[in-house]
């Protein structure tokens, strides 16, 4: 099931179902906090919540991946029914040990993205069961198509690097570049085409405090969310951007299952990357509708020619995941050490 398809609906539909002890097993804190406060207001029963801070096992119990998977004898014959959403993710041998001994007769996986780099479906399967798929999901997958647009920048100049990992740590020292970049991002909200946007980056340590800091001293209104920021700051400062608009500096591996954010209107994917499951997962949290929501902007930057088959990786997932018919709109800047060579952009 894709976002925005109702799961923490399913899930209560499932305990309502089959009447029965039930374990609801969710990826983190903040999403076990939203599942309470799904079933206080939708339902009139307010489940037991165990977790490393609390620990209250009754009927219907929410737990997280990492304490279902540490502390399954708590758990061990007290549940018929086990749900376990985002299975793909925390895939290990502990979960693996745990879904043995919890002793459940029914077991009920949810995912957007039901497979792994190294385990396709089928593996999946092996593990969990039939996959069951909505009818209309191949024609209705997503509540919003995006409009895509690829910065291509290309320059001449040599990057000398002994691995991937050194070359993204070149890319992000490139002041030439991150100047471009950021440059870019201030047109998009200078224009109006950006009121609310999301910059997707990686290392929350290199680039969360570069990029708001650049964006700070040119009085970009922005916050930042990592590994290290609070679940209750985190919150207030979304909703602050909703009220005030502009730029969310978010890491992929924190956003990419964290709370979802319907109002964002860009997506600004600024960091080198295949487009693999996890950014898949992160862009779509720009793919809610959203009341006076026209649609949603995904600006892909696309070092060239040094990272040129990344990018055409990612655009041919863009053509698999959003259709063939998704709009893709070239942006080429040229940034050549020649100077009578410069070329401010180009359309393509």
């Amino acid at each position: 099931m894709k976002t925005g398809r109702w799961k923490s609906h399913v899930i209560m539909w499932i305990t309502t179902l089959y009447q029965e002890p039930t374990l609801i097993v969710v990826h983190n804190l903040t999403t076990l906090q939203d599942m309470v406060q799904k079933f206080k207001e939708y339902t009139n029963y307010v489940p037991g919540v165990y977790s490393s801070k609390k620990k209250d096992i009754k009927e219907i119990t929410i737990t997280t991946h990492a304490s279902f998977s540490k502390k399954v004898e708590e758990f061990e014959g007290k549940f018929w029914v086990v749900i376990i959403d985002e299975c793909d993710y925390n895939f290990t041998t502990s979960m693996l040990n745990a879904i043995c001994k919890c002793d459940c007769d029914a077991l009920f996986w949810l995912s957007w993205t039901p497979q792994r780099k190294e385990l396709d479906k089928n593996d999946m399967q092996l593990v969990f069961g039939d996959l069951i798929k909505i009818k209309t999901q191949d024609s209705n997958w997503y509540n919003i198509i995006p409009d895509i647009q690829r910065i291509l920048y290309t320059t001449d100049r040599f990057f000398s690097f002994r691995d991937r990992h050194d070359l993204k740590n070149k890319l992000i020292a490139d002041i030439w570049r991150i100047q471009t970049q950021i440059g870019s991002l201030i047109q998009y909200v200078n224009s109006e085409q950006t009121k609310w946007g999301l910059l997707l980056v990686e290392r929350k340590e290199q680039e969360c405090d570069m990029y708001y800091k650049e964006l700070k001293d040119r009085w970009i209104h922005c916050c930042i969310v990592n590994g290290d920021t609070k679940a209750e700051d985190d919150e207030k400062n979304i909703s602050d951007i909703y009220s005030r608009g502009w730029i969310i500096i978010w890491t992929v591996g924190k956003m990419w299952r964290g709370k979802d954010i319907p109002f964002l209107d860009t997506i600004f994917l600024f960091f080198p990357n295949k487009f693999e499951s996890s950014t898949v997962q992160a862009v779509g949290r720009g793919l809610r509708s959203f009341p006076g929501k026209r649609g949603c902007l995904l600006v892909d930057w696309c070092d060239m020619p040094i990272l040129k088959n990344q990018a055409y990786e990612r655009l041919q997932t863009y053509k698999n995941e959003y259709t063939e018919d998704v709009k893709v709109t070239d942006i080429k800047i040229l940034d050549y050490t020649k100077e009578e060579d410069k070329v401010s952009a180009t359309s393509i």
